[in-house]
C-alpha cells in the first residue's frame, strides 16, 4: 500500500520528483527545460550549467560553431609590429608583407671603376709579386721612384726593401687602399728587422699618397718638371683608358715623360685591349669612352717613341709569370735620353 500511495500521490516531495518526459522534437533535452517557477532546484544539476541558457541548434548539438566564432582572429604582421613598438615605447614601424615574404636581397658587389681592387694582390700572391723578378736592382739603387696605381703597396714595399732606392712614392686614387698600404708598411717593419747596411733606410724610404695622376687638361702639362729617376705603371693603362679615354691616356704618358729626369726609365705593363670589353659597362661614362677608343695598346710603343712624347729606346724585359693567363703580361722599359729636348 505504501508503494501505491507514493505512486499515486498528487504532491510528491520535490527531492523525489521524477524527471520530465523528453519532448518529441528535443529527445536529448538540448534546448533545456522551460522556465517553471514551481520546480525549484534540481537534485542532479546539468554537467554544463554555463550552456544551460544557450539555445543550441539541432545541427550543432555540441556548440562547436559557437566556440570557433569566439576565437580571436590572427593579427597581421603590421599590427604585431605596432603593438610591439608601443610596448617598448618606440615608434611603430610597419613591415611590408611583400618584403618580409621575399628573401633578403643580396648586396651588389662593389664596382671597382678605377681598377682599385681591394684584393688585387690576393689574386696574384698575398706576400710576393712575381713581377719583381723582371726588375733590375741597379735601376733603383739610390734612385727616386714613383709607383703609379700602387694598390695596397706590395710591389712598392718590395722595391724599397730589396733594391735600396733613396725614395719610393706609392700613389693610388683610392684612399682606402693607401690606408692599407701604410698598415702593410708597418707590418713589414715589424716582421723583418734585419737588413743589410746598404738598405738601412727602409722603411723610411717609402711614402704613400692618394692622388690622380691623370691631369684634367693639356695646359697643366707645362707645370710638370723632372722629379723621378724611374716611374712604374703596372697594369694601370686599361683603367686610365676606360675612365679618361684616348686623350687622358696620352696626357698620362706625357706627364710621366716630363717628370722623369734625363736617363730615367718608364716601366710599363699594359693590358691587352681584349680585356677592356669585360669592364666596359661599369658606368655610362666608361661605356662611352670604350666606344670612342681609337688608340690601341699595340700603338703605345710607336706613340711613346714619337716626337710627341720623346723616349729614345724601348726594351721588352719579359713576361710576368702567373698561374692565371690574364696576369701573364709583357713588361716594357722606355728610356729617356740623357740629352733634354
Amino acid at each position: 500500500m505504501s508503494g501505491a500511495v507514493l505512486l499515486g500521490s498528487a504532491n510528491p516531495s520535490p527531492s523525489r520528483r521524477l524527471p520530465r518526459v523528453p519532448r518529441r522534437r528535443d529527445p536529448l533535452n538540448l534546448l533545456g527545460d522551460p522556465p517553471d517557477a514551481d520546480r525549484g532546484d534540481s537534485v542532479c544539476p546539468s554537467p554544463e550549467p554555463q550552456l544551460a541558457n544557450t539555445r543550441r541548434s539541432l545541427k550543432d548539438p555540441l556548440g562547436l560553431d559557437a566556440k570557433r566564432r569566439k576565437r580571436k582572429p590572427k593579427r597581421k604582421s603590421s599590427e604585431v609590429a605596432k603593438t610591439s613598438a608601443n610596448d617598448t615605447h618606440e615608434p611603430a614601424v610597419e613591415t611590408d608583407r611583400s618584403e618580409s615574404a621575399s628573401p633578403q636581397k643580396r648586396k651588389r658587389p662593389k664596382k671597382f671603376q678605377f681598377g682599385n681592387y681591394n684584393r688585387y694582390y690576393g689574386y696574384r700572391r698575398p706576400d710576393e709579386d712575381p713581377r719583381m723578378s723582371l726588375l733590375q736592382p741597379e735601376w733603383f739603387r739610390e734612385k727616386e721612384v714613383l709607383d703609379v696605381g700602387c694598390n695596397t703597396g706590395v710591389l712598392t714595399i718590395s722595391i724599397a726593401r730589396q733594391f735600396g732606392p733613396r725614395l719610393v712614392v706609392g700613389m693610388d686614387i683610392d684612399g682606402a687602399l693607401i690606408h692599407r698600404a701604410r698598415r702593410g708598411l708597418l707590418l713589414a717593419k715589424d716582421e723583418d728587422k734585419a737588413f743589410p747596411e746598404s738598405l738601412s733606410s727602409f722603411p723610411g724610404n717609402v711614402l704613400f699618397t692618394q692622388g690622380n695622376y691623370v691631369l684634367d687638361s693639356d695646359q697643366r702639362l707645362n707645370a710638370c718638371t723632372p722629379r723621378y729617376d724611374i716611374i712604374l705603371a703596372m697594369s694601370v693603362t686599361k683603367w686610365v683608358h676606360l675612365n679618361w679615354g684616348d686623350d687622358g691616356l696620352k696626357r698620362f704618358f706625357q706627364r710621366a715623360f716630363r717628370e722623369l729626369r734625363p736617363g730615367g726609365r718608364f716601366v710599363l705593363e699594359p693590358q691587352p685591349f681584349v680585356s677592356y670589353k669585360r669592364r666596359k659597362k661599369l658606368s655610362e661614362e666608361i661605356f662611352a669612352n670604350y666606344q670612342q677608343i681609337r688608340f690601341r695598346p699595340e700603338q703605345f710603343r710607336e706613340y711613346l717613341l714619337s716626337r710627341e712624347v720623346g723616349y729614345s729606346t724601348c726594351q721588352l724585359v719579359g713576361v710576368s709569370t702567373h698561374s692565371s693567363k690574364g696576369f701573364r703580361r709583357p713588361v716594357f722599359v722606355y728610356t729617356k735620353s740623357e740629352v733634354q729636348r
